[in-house]
């Protein structure tokens, strides 16, 4: 029994040490572990600002591989991680970080991607995981997030319930069609007079625990000039300014691209590129401040 529990006590580690030496490794791990907590706080690698991305409801860790595949060709040191956070709580992992990239992705799913707040709560909970475990495995300040359909939701759930000032800063949020206001037809008919619905309701009560410190770019996607995305309705995206329009830096922008092509599409590309141009020049900023 003794020699099982010493086995016990190393399994974290030998699992770590497989994935630094796999070329594709795909591997599981319990956060909650204390072992592990500590072996990933000595492992604690520097990385450049990461770009973090969220899909929708019922969306896996494969839903941006045709944004990243489009983002390859702009950067040739885009390296990409995939969680799946699992309904206990525990992450499958794909793929080996470079943590030499200066354009590090990390995409976060989850095995249980329902629609409806009470879901979007709990997968709000569940993204607090997968972002501590980054916390413990990686060093980094601050880090970007594309948030597709409740992707956008899911992290406005982050912050508004989990995130406290010891987490790192998320700088740059990006929701693509993302339904602040349900996707309801009716509601979302005019633009100057919105009906509120239960579903923004539920942001707009926590909308002072949001932080004002950062940018967000509320992207929406409308088909043969209509007003929607075939998916939601233009309005409800609109509808995020009620909710962050008190930041920083809020943008709108508007695109010819159904629900499902906002990711992919040229423009949304070019604003992505652009975010990760900043970081680059900011960081690049700081380094050169301290080193005068």
């Amino acid at each position: 029994m003794a020699k099982i529990k010493k086995y016990l006590f190393i399994f974290p580690l030998l699992v770590i040490i497989l994935a630094l030496f796999s070329k594709n490794p795909t591997f599981s791990i319990d956060p909650s572990n204390k072992k592990y907590q500590v072996l990933a706080s000595e492992l604690e690698t520097s990385i450049a600002t990461p770009t973090i991305m969220i899909p929708g409801t019922n969306g896996t860790v494969n839903r941006f591989d045709g944004l990243l595949d489009k983002l390859t060709k702009v950067y040739s040191d885009v390296s990409v991680q995939k969680i799946t956070v699992k309904t206990d709580g525990t992450l499958t992992i794909n793929g080996k970080l470079n943590t030499k990239s200066q354009h590090p992705v990390f995409v976060i799913a989850f095995e249980k991607a329902e629609d409806g707040i009470e879901a979007l709560v709990q997968q709000g909970q569940w993204l607090k995981i997968a972002l501590d475990y980054l916390a413990q495995r990686y060093e980094f300040t601050q880090y970007n997030c594309i948030g597709h359909s409740n992707g956008g939701l899911v992290m406005t759930e982050y912050l508004q319930n989990s995130y406290s000032s010891d987490d790192p800063t998320l700088a740059t949020l990006m929701t693509l069609g993302t339904p602040y206001n349900d996707v309801e037809q009716a509601a979302n008919s005019d633009g100057n007079n919105l009906l509120i619905t239960n579903w923004l309701q539920h942001y707009l009560d926590k909308q002072e625990s949001l932080p004002d410190n950062l940018q967000v770019i509320n992207v929406a996607g409308r088909t043969l000039s209509q007003d929607t995305d075939g998916i939601v309705p233009l309005n409800s995206v609109l509808a995020g300014k009620k909710l962050y329009g008190f930041v920083n830096d809020y943008q709108e922008v508007i695109v010819e691209a159904s629900h499902s092509e906002l990711p992919e599409n040229a423009q949304v590309i070019k604003l992505i590129t652009q975010i990760m141009n900043q970081e680059k020049e900011d960081e690049t900023d700081a380094q050169t401040s301290a080193n005068v």
